[in-house]
């Protein structure tokens, strides 16, 4: 085990702490584990820290909760991560806290590349809490791209019980084909002051997502543009957003996307009614999830499938509902007559759950 404090960091939050900590990752070992010790206040970082075609290392801080003793602050440029990982596989970050303002603002706190001959694969996050103060703190909190020589893989993610705040595009990004697998378990999102677009936004990719919660999205908690594999996101729990899940890219794309055990108040749902936009052929499924009916839900959470196409759908075990009278809340699917698939067996009610009328059919 290496102490970045035997590199020379100091961790008073007037030192520039990089070239310490980047010292200690340059003389760690593969396989070894890098230690940012808590201390009274916080690492200052004024550059990118970068684990280029490592093997096992564990960059580990004795961060807790949402403070910054033990974390890593961004003093550094707006255009850069501050950490960077270069064709790295099964390393590590844990227990850190990450930090940037407006009056620094950071671009991402991890990005990970692949790298020309290398596959990036089987890399964790755990227990990582990123934090943009304020708007135009934070643009992303991760992202996994391609890297400057191609598009090489970058798979088998595990995500967990990380949390990121106040960004202002994605707190999860995933964009190349090459990306996919990746898991999320018990973590969490908040567009926040920093007004993010999307929870998690896969311009190509795959992943799963299982428990924890997220929300204050302007656009949508999930925005799926090309897939490249299944994508399931089961036991979420969101608020505060305009929509659930949006898709783009390619036209009439084929790509299952399954939505299991959700919740979903809808209390700041777009005024169209449309939780799910939905642009591919399918199969969309969504089951077993309590959707709508919070208080302040202005209009039904309805799917919208805007495929010319045929398409596939199974909308089956859900409790769909809002705000106001049974009388005046009479409303219809917006699925294309194409499409294929079951609507069935769902129930419809207002915030005091009086039963709604509901036409639970193909439209």
């Amino acid at each position: 085990m290496l102490d970045v404090r035997d590199f020379g960091a100091k961790g008073d939050f007037a030192t520039d702490d990089r070239p310490a900590i980047q010292a200690a990752i340059d003389a760690c070992p593969n396989g070894g584990l890098v230690l940012l010790p808590r201390m009274d206040k916080y690492y200052l970082v004024k550059g990118t820290l970068t684990m280029k075609a490592r093997v096992g290392i564990r960059l580990v801080g004795e961060g807790s909760g949402y403070g910054t003793q033990g974390g890593l602050v961004w003093r550094g440029p707006a255009d850069q991560p501050l950490v960077l990982m270069q064709g790295c596989r099964s390393c590590s970050l844990e227990h850190l806290n990450i930090v940037s303002n407006p009056a620094s603002p950071l671009a991402c706190a991890v990005q990970s590349e692949s790298l020309q001959g290398t596959v990036s694969t089987d890399n964790h996050f755990l227990s990582l809490k990123v934090e943009g103060t304020n708007l135009g703190g934070l643009v992303h909190g991760f992202r996994i791209v391609p890297g400057s020589n191609g598009d090489r893989n970058n798979d088998l993610f595990v995500f967990q019980d990380c949390m990121v705040s106040n960004y202002s595009e994605a707190a999860y990004a995933i964009e190349h084909m090459q990306s996919c697998h990746h898991s999320f378990q018990n973590c969490g999102f908040s567009g926040g002051a920093g007004n993010g677009k999307h929870g998690v936004r896969v311009v190509a990719g795959s992943f799963t997502w299982l428990n924890g919660a997220g929300g204050n999205c302007s656009e949508a908690d999930f925005h799926i543009q090309q897939p490249s594999r299944p994508i399931r996101i089961q036991s979420f729990d969101g608020e505060n957003s305009a929509r659930l899940l949006t898709t783009g890219g390619p036209a009439n794309y084929a790509a299952p996307i399954i939505l299991d055990g959700v919740r979903w108040p809808g209390n700041r749902i777009h005024q169209d009614g449309g939780m799910v936009v939905y642009m591919f052929r399918g199969p969309l499924v969504v089951r077993d999830s309590q959707l709508g009916a919070a208080a302040s839900t202005p209009v039904m959470p309805v799917i919208k499938m805007k495929v010319v196409g045929p398409s596939t759908v199974m909308i089956t075990g859900n409790v769909f509902g809002r705000t106001g009278s049974a009388a005046s809340n009479a409303v219809q699917w917006n699925v294309p007559a194409h499409a294929r698939g079951i609507i069935a067996g769902n129930t419809y009610m207002d915030q005091n759950h009086n039963p709604l009328p509901f036409t639970e059919r193909l439209m």
